[in-house]
């Protein structure tokens, strides 16, 4: 297929540079202060049936480009010194057909330049204005421009605004105001008749950014949000079109959670239209855990519930249950896991049973804790403090004469011993204690 054959002209010399390598074009751009023009014309990239290389050679004093089909030519001037082997440039059509177009070589002897151009009204305006001389044909090249050509993307760091344009002069203008290259986007069409418009936009109101669209509705709409119409950007197949593929088209989003708040980006989201409502970034799961009665707090021999219901919890959601009694309830332990987002767990709890809830997704995790616990007997409200008591506990038998100091809410002796009497059995003694006695081991009975 052939490719673009680019024209630039240096900004130190005057010199026309010929090149088919994108990655050249840049570097003379950027680098060495050159300035992009219409591509010339169209030629091979490498070897094709009946077609012949185009050498390349640089000036040693003027910076010329020179480029010959000659290989004697080119040896010659080598040999003069004054001109260094670029090698070849890129391969053109043996013999004129319909197909080709001459390319036409001019010099201006006072500055040792070369000119090339396909155009006469070019070659001729070269010959009355600036001094060239016609030194006739250069070669052949291709006279009509393949069904595609290359859709250009360049990138600005500072508005984050990614550039398309079919145009390879627009495009070496943009490299010179901060844009930078990022090669070819894909293939678009010649022909407006071949496919549909891909229509641009553009918005200065403090983003700086361009938009692309084959809707015209939605140019419109774009049109009404401060975005400016630039035009038709270049020609795209139809949707689903045969030997096509997809351009897929992102958004780079910012929104505000609330009108103070500033500016943030909000990452991972493909665009589902154009400056609508922001779209909520994804979250760890919502836990919601209760327990009861009474906030988890009940009577002795009460059976008290946990309950959950977990929120923002996908299919890869993964709920776990962990539970460990102290006390008297030291030896309960559970762990549960593939817990549905709703549920809930019952027990009978002996002493206090710390629970822990954990949901995770592939965003985060979030812990919820709930705790079971015995409470006075006229316990009723889930906001109801209960204050500690202490009491020691020995055995009846003397044979059995070790103490054990505990910290327990109850409202009584009675109830203490009650929960005792319940967990261990009737063989105990229980003595209400101060806190200087627990703190301090006394008061056995």
């Amino acid at each position: 297929m052939p490719v673009p054959l680019y024209r630039l002209v240096g900004q130190q010399h005057g010199d026309h540079l010929l090149t088919i390598s994108l990655p050249e074009v840049d570097n003379a751009i950027i680098h060495n202060h050159y300035a992009q023009e219409d591509s010339c014309c169209f030629v091979f990239s490498g070897p094709v049936p009946n077609a012949l290389p185009l050498y390349r050679l640089r000036g040693t004093k003027s910076g010329d480009r020179f480029y010959t089909l000659s290989a004697q030519e080119r040896d010659a001037a080598l040999a003069r010194g004054d001109y260094v082997d670029e090698g070849i440039c890129c391969y053109v059509p043996a013999s004129a057909s319909q197909s080709t177009t001459a390319l036409y070589r001019l010099v201006n002897a006072k500055k040792g330049l070369h000119f090339y151009t396909t155009s006469t009204v070019e070659r001729d305006e070269a010959v009355s204005k600036y001094g060239y001389a016609n030194e006739g044909l250069c070669c052949q090249v291709v006279s009509k421009p393949p069904d595609v050509i290359p859709l250009y993307r360049v990138f600005q760091p500072g508005s984050l605004d990614h550039f398309y344009t079919s145009s390879i002069t627009e495009r070496g203008g943009l490299l010179t105001h901060g844009y930078q290259s990022e090669g070819i986007c894909c293939y678009v069409y010649t022909s407006a008749s071949d496919g549909v418009p891909l229509f641009r936009t553009y918005q200065t109101g403090g983003y700086n950014v361009h938009f692309y669209t084959i809707d015209p509705t939605e140019r419109d709409n774009a049109n009404k949000l401060s975005f400016g119409n630039e035009g038709t950007c270049c020609t795209v197949a139809k949707t689903g079109a045969p030997d096509t593929e997809p351009l897929y088209r992102l958004a780079f989003v910012q929104c505000r959670i609330n009108g103070n708040s500033p500016w943030e980006t909000v990452k991972d989201f493909v665009s589902t239209g154009i400056w609508g409502d922001c779209p909520i970034p994804p979250s760890p799961p919502k836990i919601t855990l209760t327990a009861s009665p009474y906030g988890g707090y009940a009577v002795l021999g009460v059976q008290q519930t946990l309950s959950w219901n977990v929120d923002d919890c996908t299919s890869a959601c993964q709920i776990t249950l962990d539970g460990a009694g102290t006390g008297y309830a030291s030896a309960f332990k559970v762990h549960l896991d593939n817990l549905p987002t709703i549920s809930s767990y019952a027990m009978t709890p002996a002493d206090i049973v710390n629970f822990t809830l954990t949901a995770a997704n592939a965003v985060g995790t979030t812990h919820k804790q709930a705790q079971f616990a015995i409470a006075p007997s006229n316990a009723s409200s889930t906001t109801q403090t209960l204050n500690p008591y202490y009491f020691a506990v020995k055995a009846l038998s003397d044979l059995v004469p070790q103490c054990t100091w505990i910290i327990q809410p109850s409202d009584s002796q009675a109830h203490a011993q009650a929960i005792v009497t319940a967990t261990y059995g009737s063989g105990y003694t229980v003595t209400s204690i101060s806190w200087d006695d627990f703190n301090n081991q006394r008061g056995c009975p």
